[in-house]
């Protein structure tokens, strides 16, 4: 039997069901096992996985910088663009989302998350992966009024998520204009907009002293053009709010010293609650002003030949400090910036048992919440301790000062003054001392200083000197030893010059909270051409800063 062709109608209406069912065959396939796409050689394989803290890793070539992601109702989407998934599990679920599903959409992938009511979602940009990472539904603290009853429904309180505003992947027209990649590292704002969210009864715009860590106490500058600080060496630093000094010792012309100083930064001594991490990150005035330190000292000698009180004032300001925790330094990562650490570690409350809790419910889960990060809150602290407490900074400082030869106030007199620079370097990116070692550089010209004559008791010459110097540091933030020497050039009245070299060697204890013991012995020149002679200096500083609102410092 002869077979007739078929029409050309027909033959074209046979192709295209042909067609139509190996389509519908091959995305079965998709949806179910795997994916078989022609282009394949064209796109970027990936691969997914559910990781032990809840997180979700994407891998694929160059990090896939070029995904998206968007929020759609009770769903997260990420979109990557040019890739396919050569196997897949569909419809997994984690600890923070119900349900994970995966679709071939031409030559882009989507993955998809049901999330649990409240929480939220966002995509992390690594140097080879990106992560998805999941915040589960929070607890607002219960806000009483004054006399009100404890009756009232807590309100959520998500973060807020940071703000989209790319443009969708190029050949997926379903992805809205508002999906964006989200950036690796979190800015200041979208950071200062998560935390409180996390932290039961912290207010939106936190202060600058939130972030406040416990690192040494610097010298007084006061001190400093007194000649009497334990170090002659002086380390820059970020002062406290409010600090103090008691000295104790035998000066370097082997008279018996001791002597106060009280320290503060004014302006966050007495603004500080007005000043938010935000400003004191934008604005380097804001840091300038909250680093300004300023000291009184008075010392008193207890020689037959030197009876004298000696007063001083010191200004001191910190240019530069990659050691001040108040400033937000997410390169670091968590062990090195406190905010970071925070943000990766402080837990929210537990959701309560019922829809509706009752307040002593949600006191004590608040309460669990506030004991539980306090803890996280103290890990955080000493990580960042450790990681700054030898970091880079720069200071100048300026000090007037005054005598009274016979020890009585009434005759006090101009004791001429010191002006002085130290610059700390922290050998950055040096792994071998980075962590444990610093390096001081000082100089200083101390002008018409009122000195003991020592070819004459009770009498005093008038001296000008020049001091460089250097110092090194070795240890760790409870706990360092230092050495240091120095070159001193002194020119007394008559014309007289003297050139020498003085060091020094010492050790810094923690001994509490806030609480420092300094001390220095080693040998140098006197005043005036004096006889080397030995000398030692002990020293207590105390630091306070104003109470953080998680983990209160004294």
């Amino acid at each position: 039997m002869k077979l007739k062709t078929p029409p050309p109608k027909l033959s074209a209406l046979f192709a295209i069901v042909v067609f139509a069912s190996l389509a519908a065959g091959q995305e079965l396939v998709s949806r179910n096992v795997s994916v078989a796409n022609p282009q394949q050689g064209q796109l970027r394989q990936i691969r997914v996985q559910t990781m032990e803290d809840g997180s979700v890793k994407i891998e694929g070539p160059s990090g896939l910088r070029d995904a998206v992601s968007y929020q759609s109702a009770d769903r997260y989407v990420v979109i990557v663009p040019q890739a396919f998934m050569a196997s897949f599990q569909t419809d997994q679920s984690g600890k923070d989302f119900l349900s994970m599903r995966f679709e071939q959409r031409g030559d882009d992938v989507e993955i998809s998350f049901k999330l649990r009511h409240g929480a939220t979602a966002r995509l992390v940009f690594g140097s080879t992966a990106l992560s998805v990472l999941f915040t589960p539904p929070q607890v607002a603290m219960l806000r009483m009024n004054d006399g009100a009853a404890a009756n009232q429904s807590p309100v959520a309180n998500p973060p807020k998520s940071p703000p989209s505003n790319t443009v969708p992947a190029a050949g997926n027209s379903s992805v809205p204009a508002t999906a964006v990649p989200q950036i690796g590292i979190p800015s200041l704002k979208d950071l200062l907009a998560q935390i409180p969210s996390l932290i039961p009864g912290a207010t939106k715009d936190l202060k600058a002293d939130f972030s406040n860590i416990d690192l040494s106490v610097p010298e007084s500058p006061a001190f400093t053009v007194l000649g009497v600080t334990p170090n002659t060496i002086v380390r820059p630093a970020t002062p406290r709010a409010l600090g103090t000094s008691l000295l104790n010792g035998l000066d370097k012309n082997g008279n018996f010293q001791s002597g106060l100083a009280i320290d503060t930064a004014p302006y966050m001594l007495f603004n500080g609650q007005n000043v938010t991490l935000q400003d004191y990150n934008d604005y380097y005035l804001t840091r300038l002003l909250s680093r300004t330190q300023f000291s009184f000292a008075t010392t008193k000698a207890a020689a037959s030949d030197d009876t004298s009180t000696r007063l001083a004032l010191g200004l001191n300001l910190t240019l530069w400090d990659k050691g001040d925790a108040r400033v937000y330094h997410p390169q670091r990562g968590k062990d090195g910036d406190v905010l970071t650490c925070f943000k990766a570690n402080i837990q929210p409350p537990d959701a309560p048992s019922s829809a509706t809790p009752s307040a002593s419910e949600i006191a004590a889960i608040n309460a669990r919440a506030i004991a539980a990060n306090s803890r996280v809150a103290d890990a955080c602290r000493d990580k960042v301790r450790k990681a700054n407490w030898n970091a880079t900074s720069w200071t100048v400082a300026y000090a007037p000062s005054w005598i009274t030869k016979n020890g009585q106030n009434s005759d006090l007199k101009w004791n001429g003054g010191a002006l002085w620079t130290s610059f700390a370097y922290g050998f950055d990116g040096l792994p071998s001392l980075s962590k444990i070692g610093q390096l001081i550089l000082h100089a200083r010209y101390r002008t018409k200083e009122q000195v003991v004559d020592p070819n004459h008791a009770g009498q005093f010459l008038e001296q000008d000197s020049t001091l460089f110097g250097g110092r090194f540091r070795a240890g760790n933030p409870n706990f360092a030893f230092n050495v240091e020497g120095s070159y001193v050039h002194q020119r007394v009245a008559g014309n007289k010059t003297l050139n020498s070299g003085q060091f020094a060697f010492g050790a810094e204890m923690r001994v509490s909270e806030n609480l420092y013991l300094v001390v220095t012995g080693g040998n140098g020149p006197g005043d005036a051409g004096a006889t080397r002679k030995g000398f030692f200096m002990s020293s207590f500083k105390y630091g306070f800063n104003k109470k953080s609102q998680l983990n209160p410092q004294p």
